[in-house]
C-alpha cells in the first residue's frame, strides 16, 4: 500500500502545480482552434482513460485531470457543464483502471480470486470496451444538449444490443 499511497500523494502535488501554472487554462488556448465545446466532454473522458491507463491508477488519474479539466470549462464558459465533465474524468478513470493489468483494482481483485491479473483483465476486457463505447456515446450526446434521458437511453441501447448479440445461455444439456 506504500506504493498506492505514494502515486496519490505525487498526483496531488502535481494537481496542486498544474492548478498553480493554470494548465488547463493553456492547454484550452492552444488547442481552442481544433476543440470544439460539444466534444469536451468526450475528449476530458478519452484523455482520463488514457492518463488511468499510463499511471496504472485511476485516484492519479483524478487528480491530475480534474483541475485541468475544471480550468478549461472555466475559460470556454461552460460552467454549467461542470457536473458532466466530473463524471468524464471519473467515468474515464475507472475505464481506464480496468483495461491494465497492473492497476490496484486488477491487482487487488485478481489477488482475491486467485488469478492472474492478465487473465482477469482479457476477461473485462470486452466489457470495459463495450461500456467505454456506450459511455463515450452518451457523453458526445450531452455535449451537444440532448436532454439527459436520451443521453442515457441510447447508451443503454448499445449495451443491451450488445449484451443480447454475444451473450450465452447457462442452461445445460441433461
Amino acid at each position: 500500500m506504500i506504493g498506492v499511497s505514494l502515486v496519490i500523494l505525487l498526483a496531488t502535488g502535481l494537481s496542486a502545480v498544474s492548478e498553480t501554472l493554470g494548465t488547463g487554462v493553456y492547454i484550452t488556448d492552444a488547442v481552442a482552434d481544433f476543440l470544439s465545446p460539444e466534444i469536451l466532454p468526450f475528449i476530458i473522458f478519452a484523455i482520463s482513460m488514457l492518463v488511468t491507463v499510463a499511471t496504472g491508477f485511476s485516484w492519479s488519474s483524478m487528480a491530475i485531470v480534474m483541475p485541468i479539466a475544471y480550468q478549461m470549462v472555466a475559460a470556454e464558459g461552460m460552467m454549467e457543464s461542470l457536473p458532466i465533465i466530473s463524471a468524464a474524468v471519473i467515468t474515464g478513470a475507472v475505464s481506464g483502471e480496468h483495461m491494465i493489468p497492473f492497476s490496484e483494482k486488477a491487482v487487488m481483485s485478481a489477488a482475491a480470486t486467485k488469478l492472474a491479473p492478465m487473465y482477469h483483465i482479457k476477461t473485462m476486457f470486452f466489457q470495459t470496451i463495450t461500456a467505454f463505447t456506450a459511455a463515450g456515446v452518451g457523453y458526445i450526446l450531452l455535449g451537444n444538449h440532448i436532454p439527459y434521458w436520451i443521453s442515457v437511453i441510447i447508451p443503454l441501447g448499445i449495451i443491451a444490443i450488445v449484451h443480447f448479440i454475444f451473450a450465452r445461455s447457462n442452461k445445460t444439456i441433461h
